[in-house]
C-alpha cells in the first residue's frame, strides 16, 4: 500500500503542478494548501483520487473535440474513445485499489463492462479510424489488466514492480528450510502414480499456496517488500509444482 503521507505528498505536488499550468490561482496561496496535504496523515487516497490527482497534473485535450478529458477511456462531452493515457497501471485501467488484496468479482465484472464497452470491432465502421486505434489499445491494456490482477502470482510480480522492486532472474529463495521442503515436494511427486494420490497431493499444494497468498497480503499491507519478495518466489515455486502434478496426472 502506499502509505498515508506518501498519498499526501502525491496530492500535494498534483496539486501545485495544476495551479501553475492553468493559472487560475497564484501559486503562494496554493502552497499553504499543499503544504498541509503533504504532512497530513488523516487520510489515505482511494485509486479514483490517485488518478483524479494525476489527471489534474497532467490534463489531456480530447482528439476529436478538444474538451478536457478527466477519465480514463472516454472523452465526457463526445464520448469518443481516448488514447490510453502515459502511467496508467493495469488498478486503474479496473478501478480498483492498488492492493494485493482485491476483490475478484468485482474485477470480472470491471472487466467484462469494459470489454463491452471498447471491443474494437465496435469501432470498424467508425470514421476517423483513430477511435478504432484507441478502442484496440484500451482493451487490449483491459485484457491484459485483468489476465494479471486475476492471478495472483503475477498479481504479486505486477505490484512489485509497481513498488520498484521487480525480482530479477538472479533472485532466489535462500531460507534453507523452505528450500528443503520444495525438495522433499519434488521428490514425492516423482513416487506418485495415482490418480487419487495426485489428487490429494494436489489438494495439499493448493493449501500451501493459499497460506502463502495471506502471507503475502500481511506483507504487502504492511509494506514488508523484502518479505513479499520471498513468498512471491515461494508462491511460483508451488504454482511450477501444481503444474507438474496436473501434467504428471494428464499422462496416466
Amino acid at each position: 500500500l502506499f502509505t498515508e503521507t506518501t498519498d499526501m505528498a502525491f496530492l500535494a505536488r498534483s496539486l501545485l503542478l495544476a495551479v501553475a499550468r492553468s493559472g487560475a490561482v497564484s501559486a503562494q496561496r496554493a502552497l499553504p494548501l499543499a503544504t498541509f496535504l503533504k504532512t497530513s496523515t488523516r487520510c489515505r487516497l482511494t485509486t479514483q483520487q490517485r488518478h483524479l490527482a494525476t489527471q489534474m497534473a497532467r490534463p489531456r485535450a480530447c482528439w476529436w473535440c478538444g474538451s478536457q478529458v478527466t477519465g480514463l477511456f472516454m472523452c465526457d462531452d463526445c464520448n469518443k474513445v481516448q488514447p490510453v493515457p502515459a502511467g496508467t497501471t493495469y488498478f486503474d485501467a479496473l478501478n480498483l485499489p492498488e492492493d494485493f488484496d482485491i476483490d475478484t468479482r468485482e474485477l470480472r465484472e470491471a472487466y467484462r463492462t469494459l470489454q463491452r464497452k471498447l471491443h474494437p470491432d465496435k469501432f470498424l465502421a467508425v470514421q476517423p479510424q483513430n477511435e478504432y486505434e484507441h478502442a484496440s489499445q484500451q482493451s487490449l491494456l483491459v485484457g491484459n489488466a485483468f489476465k494479471t490482477l486475476n492471478d495472483p502470482l503475477q498479481r504479486s510480480l505486477y505490484l512489485l514492480e509497481q513498488r520498484g522492486s521487480p525480482i530479477k532472474e538472479t533472485d532466489n529463495l535462500t531460507d534453507a528450510a523452505t528450500l528443503g521442503d520444495i525438495l522433499e515436494m519434488n521428490e514425492k511427486l516423482m513416487e506418485l502414480n495415482t490418480e487419487d494420490d495426485l489428487s490429494e497431493f494436489e489438494e495439499e499444494i493448493q493449501e500451501r499456496c493459499d497460506q502463502v497468498e495471506e502471507r503475502l497480503s500481511e506483507a504487502f499491507n504492511s509494506n514488508d517488500i523484502a518479505r513479499a519478495k520471498e513468498q512471491t518466489m515461494l508462491l511460483k515455486y508451488l504454482n511450477n509444482l501444481l503444474a507438474n502434478i496436473r501434467a504428471k496426472w494428464d499422462a496416466l
